[in-house]
């Protein structure tokens, strides 16, 4: 964390998710079909089932933010179940770094980076403090450490609530 730049957190305008960063590309690794979104769930799913387009139909999910186990079935009312969340939401890679126009060609391979996604169920709470960290205790070292790893490898910048909260926890991490 020495050297990460500490900035207030602002909401800058112009941040559109859509416009500013794009939707799921096809994923090569996925016979050029797949998304980055069936690459996630295949990656963080077990017992998978993807059908001849690479595309994902069904699996296990071992939810890492709650620890609550979940099938996932491909459809129009069961998909929303499982999401593909960005460690570090879109908005805040836009308010951290992303919105200078000398990076908008890193936005869409931002928001499609297998490093900052994670497959999880949509049962989360999403606090007021400075970084949400997932119900399940058991995983509050990994996910911020992939925080700090997203942040530090986008060069994205921290408020000093954040990095407090990160410094700190990591540091609690490391002692175990």
């Amino acid at each position: 964390m020495r050297g990460r730049r500490v900035w207030p957190r602002l909401i800058l305008p112009g941040y559109s998710r859509d416009s500013q960063f794009g939707d799921w590309q096809r994923s090569s690794s996925l016979c050029g079909y797949g998304t980055t979104r069936d690459y996630v769930l295949k990656r963080d799913m077990t017992n998978v089932v993807m059908n001849r387009y690479c595309k994902m139909q069904s699996g296990d999910l071992q939810d890492p933010y709650t620890s609550e186990s979940m099938y996932f079935v491909k459809g129009e009312k069961t998909s929303m179940l499982v999401q593909i969340d960005h460690v570090v939401a879109v908005q805040d890679a836009w308010a951290s770094g992303l919105w200078r126009s000398s990076r908008a060609g890193e936005r869409v391979s931002y928001y499609n980076d297998p490093d900052v996604l994670q497959a999880a169920g949509v049962d989360w709470d999403v606090s007021s403090s400075p970084v949400w960290l997932p119900d399940n205790t058991a995983w509050h070292c990994d996910y911020m450490a992939k925080r700090a790893y997203i942040k530090h490898k986008y060069r994205l910048t921290m408020s000093s609530a954040e990095k407090t909260q990160t410094v700190n926890l990591l540091t609690q991490c490391a002692a175990r």
